[in-house]
């Protein structure tokens, strides 16, 4: 892959990349050894490698220092606070969904501490569900069941 990418001007993007660029750990065994051997080898790569490379993790600190050494530039993206979540629930839920009670709905869906790809899956989670109503129109009990399956998938429970 890498050398197909030198040659043709692409951009290398390693998402859950802590899961490929892992810390190298003490040899203990031979799955040890070579796991260490692929990371050696990744850093090598990206070393000399001439384009892009971007890596995108939400564990930072599970990636082997080494890279951290030799990326140009980090990037810290924080999880959204209450005001930005109302911001992105009011532009990412259609118009058409909210009647009478979409303040109403926008503060309450605000209020759950979300990240922005898991209030996508939200999102996406209610268009399955008003596909094929007649009228899409989003209640409250609707977007509480589909932030609940969301924080479920996270491992976090909520009431109510």
């Amino acid at each position: 892959m890498f050398d197909k990418a030198e040659h043709q001007n692409w951009i290398l993007f390693f998402d859950e990349a802590d899961a490929l660029f892992g810390q190298r750990t003490e040899t203990q065994s031979s799955n040890d050894r070579h796991a260490n051997q692929e990371v050696a080898y990744l850093l090598q790569r990206i070393e000399e490698f001439p384009g892009i490379v971007i890596l995108a993790t939400n564990l930072k600190e599970n990636i082997d220092e080494a890279f951290f050494r030799r990326f140009q530039s980090a990037l810290y993206f924080p999880m959204p606070d209450e005001r930005l979540r109302y911001r992105l629930w009011k532009n990412m839920i259609p118009s058409a969904w909210l009647e009478h009670n979409g303040e109403e709905l926008l503060q309450k869906a605000a209020a759950f501490n979300l990240s922005g790809g898991s209030m996508v899956n939200v999102i996406q989670t209610l268009a399955v569900k008003l596909y094929n109503r007649a009228k899409p129109v989003l209640y409250m009990e609707l977007l509480k069941e589909a932030i609940r399956k969301e924080l479920t998938k996270e491992g976090k429970f909520i009431d109510g």
